[in-house]
């Protein structure tokens, strides 16, 4: 990415030209130095404007997106999130208040294992099984055990989040949306991670993590994630920048914890911030270099910086051998 330094602004206020979401994806200048970005016209149009003094300088930074707000779950937001033009997809209330209270009350008598530390830290609480982190043999046989938590929301609060997320997404893009599988095999998903401090700065993609799997085959994926119960801050930040494989690895990856990224890695790119909100479904291009951040604490309720989610990753495989392109899920 090229960066240069803009001549100082001639007037308090600089308006950018208006890019609308129906244009092809592509990427286009911004001012992101002193700057604040404001849409504010009224047909929902993302307008930017650069604010600075007389006297600031600028950098010039590219992006791939058209707007930072979230857009609702639809055909053309799916495949503008899969082709990295808008950072994020929110669909409204997937689960009521009443379901996320029961699931969480389930999962308080459930019990919670961790990711591998080697590999993640600090300790990050899940129920599941990662594609990562095993190998193709391990991972496959587990999965019904793996399962056992998703198995009680069904039976016990008459809960299929995986279900539910995955006929929103065929209702919204019209293809078949199923759970991935190798050699007919299924794969697992709808990992619960219970989150007491921080997740790192990664990126997830198939070709990458599991160039032999079927997932290795995808052309685009996202992550899904639904918050089981409010708290305050937990954010996920979301970098307009996006894993080259190798060489990233090369150059950005920490020995320690393996899985994380230096910071320099996002250094200048434009982030967005996720808002965390109870019972909503939302996605973004799991690509793309991300992090969450840590709830707000307080002395007097630390149990409010417990942040729990269900998740996995949507991939698209194209068509072949004809059969028609499909979504695929997994984690």
């Amino acid at each position: 990415m090229s960066l240069r330094r803009l001549s100082p602004l001639p007037r308090l206020s600089r308006s950018l030209a208006r890019v609308t979401t129906t244009q092809p994806p592509r990427a286009f200048a911004r001012l992101y130095s002193s700057a604040q970005a404001v849409a504010s016209t009224p047909n929902d149009t993302p307008e930017f404007t650069a604010l600075g003094h007389n006297n600031a300088q600028g950098l010039l930074v590219n992006s791939n997106w058209t707007t930072l707000e979230d857009r609702p779950l639809t055909h053309n937001s799916v495949y503008s999130l899969l082709q990295n033009s808008i950072p994020s997809i929110r669909h409204r209330s997937l689960l009521s208040k009443e379901e996320c209270s029961k699931l969480v009350g389930i999962i308080q008598d459930h019990g919670i294992s961790t990711y591998n530390q080697k590999v993640v830290f600090p300790p990050l609480g899940s129920v599941g099984l990662s594609q990562f982190d095993h190998d193709k043999e391990t991972y496959l046989s587990g999965v019904e055990r793996a399962s056992s938590l998703q198995k009680r929301f069904r039976e016990e609060a008459n809960v299929d989040v995986v279900g539910r997320v995955a006929a929103a997404l065929q209702k919204a893009t019209g293809l078949e949306t199923r759970v991935a599988l190798e050699d007919g095999r299924p794969y697992f998903a709808g990992m619960l991670r219970v989150v007491s401090n921080y997740i790192q700065i990664h990126s997830d993609y198939g070709p990458f993590d599991g160039p032999d799997w079927e997932i290795g085959g995808v052309v685009g994926q996202l992550s899904w994630n639904v918050l089981l119960r409010q708290v305050h801050g937990g954010d996920t930040i979301i970098y307009d920048r996006q894993w080259n494989g190798a060489a990233d690895n090369a150059e950005f990856r920490k020995k320690f914890p393996s899985y994380a990224f230096q910071p320099l890695t996002v250094q200048g790119r434009i982030p967005k911030a996720l808002a965390a909100i109870e019972g909503d479904l939302t996605f973004f291009n799991s690509r793309n270099f991300h992090e969450v951040k840590p709830c707000d604490m307080r002395h007097d309720t630390p149990e409010d910086t417990i942040r729990y989610t269900m998740s996995s990753f949507v991939g698209l495989l194209p068509a072949s051998n004809g059969k028609p392109p499909c979504l695929v899920l997994w984690s």
